[in-house]
């Protein structure tokens, strides 16, 4: 296994996973952000709200600040940022929403998009309450241009 891939796939399958998770509890979600220590760590970095809804565009904004500046302190090999948005424009999905994973690491970054559908609302067979399911789709990736090692690295 490439060097590059025992850093991203670790970090990518947790942001997956955990965007999995609360999409399919909640529906949809806040950007968060996550990051893999040198030691291997991995670490939700801000994002996660209990009981205040911020603006999505001020909290994904804050959250970017956050990472950089925790890559500029040397805190994290890798980084992650996951939001719930549209398939982008050029792509087509057989659903509309995704989780839009970015993963970023020194001389790395790429886009993983995993579209998905809610169900509407029936009642489990255990319980007597409403719980919709989430379906998901086939997973497409992006290249993207780095946004934050860039910055504080060269070479």
């Amino acid at each position: 296994m490439p060097a590059r891939a025992k850093v991203i796939l670790p970090l990518l399958s947790q942001a997956l996973r955990l965007g999995k998770q609360i999409v399919s509890a909640d529906g949809v979600f806040y950007p968060f952000g996550m990051g893999l220590e040198a030691n291997g760590n991995i670490l939700i970095s801000g994002g996660l709200y209990d009981d205040h809804f911020p603006d999505p565009r001020e909290s994904y904004e804050n959250l970017q600040k956050k990472i950089s500046t925790e890559i500029a302190m040397g805190k994290f090999a890798a980084v992650a940022i996951i939001v719930d948005v549209s398939v982008p424009e050029g792509h087509s999905s057989e659903y509309q929403d995704t989780i839009r994973v970015y993963v970023e690491a020194p001389n790395y970054a790429m886009y993983f998009y995993y579209p998905y559908r809610r169900d509407p609302l029936t009642p489990t067979r255990t319980a007597k309450r409403l719980k919709s399911k989430t379906v998901f789709g086939d997973s497409f990736t992006v290249e993207a241009a780095p946004k934050y090692f860039h910055l504080h690295f060269t070479g």
